[in-house]
């Protein structure tokens, strides 16, 4: 007997230690129950605790093969089959967001349950614990983490990428790649002259998403550098983007030469990101939205010639964008009724997604408020798009991303 307990490695033997432990401790059978628990923890992480009130919560714990994941009676209930079953299922759930019928339809019954036994009330509250509510509230985001990363394969403990590319995380474009390579608008020789400024508002503004950065010069000394360089361009170039034409660009060329629209490059210290978007917002630019302005100040502060803002502050930019970072933060259930909601709601989810992430990996994917709301736009497009189910078998079979 010692014998073969000694050829036993560590995992195996406390493994079978446990078991033997629990045994005799009456605890409920392992092998029928992990399963259940499993299952469990993850609706309450993911939908709350109140889902549990939910008849058909009962009907998967008791018939997790056929009911849950769709399989044989026989089936093999394996931790791994229901992590994968719950990244693909529940974290684009209706019941997450505050503002769909199925959320109001929980509340409803969660609180006419409690209207009958008052005692459920207590059971809630001691099962969501202050903070763990909003911890539950960001899973879906770390779940789209793990689909767009292979080896993202353990959620309990501070997420590690051991193969994380270097080049970060958002790898860039090969078009954004020529807009920031040298002598483009953003490189140091050109960033903060009056070329570079005129040269990336033409490509935020025009040329983004066109094959134009491919084939042609993308940095523009002046205004007639840019039009001897269109009529040389088919008759069909202008994109088809209802707001942007090439009939804005001696627009902006004027823009360049204001001095209240460019004075922030010439000064010693990083403009606010807040102060520099207003600003842009308020000239009422061509083309220059919410979300085209706040793109283009985004790549100056990358740059380190804006003053990167701050979580609540990225809340006001998504207020005011009123796009997918915004319905983002209310698919994860957060109220953001006014920009003050939206300020502490995004604050909370770049707190606690930053808490999950090792330092190590927060450098190499270039952790910031920025992929923040990238990851709140791709969860809305993800989950519209139903794109997450194909991803998880490409995970499989090796898919990284390019």
């Amino acid at each position: 007997m010692l014998q073969s307990w000694s050829s036993l490695d560590q995992d195996v033997a406390i493994d079978r230690v446990t078991t033997i432990i629990a045994h005799w401790l009456h605890f409920p059978d392992r092998e029928q129950y992990e399963p259940q628990a499993w299952f469990t923890r993850h609706l309450v992480d993911r939908l709350g605790i109140e889902a549990l009130l939910l008849p058909a919560a009962e009907h998967g714990v008791q018939q997790l093969n056929t009911f849950v994941l769709n399989q044989g009676y026989n089936c093999r209930l394996t931790r791994q089959r229901i992590d994968d079953w719950a990244i693909t299922h529940l974290w684009a759930h209706p019941i997450r967001s505050s503002k769909t019928e199925e959320q109001v339809i929980l509340e409803k019954i969660t609180a006419h349950i409690v209207s009958l036994y008052p005692e459920t009330q207590i059971m809630i509250d001691l099962f969501t614990p202050e903070g763990e509510r909003e911890a539950a509230q960001i899973q879906p985001l770390l779940d789209l983490l793990c689909l767009v990363h292979p080896l993202l394969d353990d959620m309990e403990r501070q997420i590690d990428i051991p193969h994380c590319s270097s080049k970060g995380y958002h790898v860039l474009s090969l078009l954004k790649e020529r807009v920031l390579e040298d002598g483009g608008p953003y490189s140091s020789n050109h960033i903060l002259t009056q070329a570079g400024f005129f040269s990336a508002l033409i490509y935020r503004g025009v040329t983004h998403h066109t094959d134009f950065l491919q084939q042609q010069s993308i940095l523009f000394p002046s205004l007639s550098s840019w039009v001897s360089l269109y009529k040389t361009l088919s008759a069909n170039f202008p994109p088809n983007y209802s707001s942007r034409s090439v009939d804005h660009i001696p627009e902006y060329w004027d823009v360049s030469e204001q001095a209240d629209l460019t004075s922030w490059l010439a000064k010693e210290s990083p403009i606010s990101f807040l102060d520099l978007c207003w600003k842009l917002r308020e000239a009422e630019i061509s083309a220059f939205g919410s979300l085209t302005t706040y793109l283009l100040v985004v790549n100056y502060t990358i740059a380190g010639e804006v003053q990167c803002p701050q979580p609540r502050e990225m809340g006001e930019i998504l207020w005011d964008i009123d796009a997918g970072g915004l319905k983002g933060l209310i698919k994860l259930g957060f109220p953001c009724r006014s920009v003050e909601e939206t300020s502490q709601a995004f604050e909370t989810v770049a707190t606690m997604l930053s808490a999950r992430l090792s330092e190590d990996n927060k450098l190499k994917m270039n952790f910031s408020v920025f992929l923040v709301e990238h990851l709140l736009c791709k969860l809305v497009r993800v989950g519209k798009t139903n794109m997450y189910k194909g991803a998880i078998k490409e995970m499989k079979a090796g898919f990284t991303l390019n």
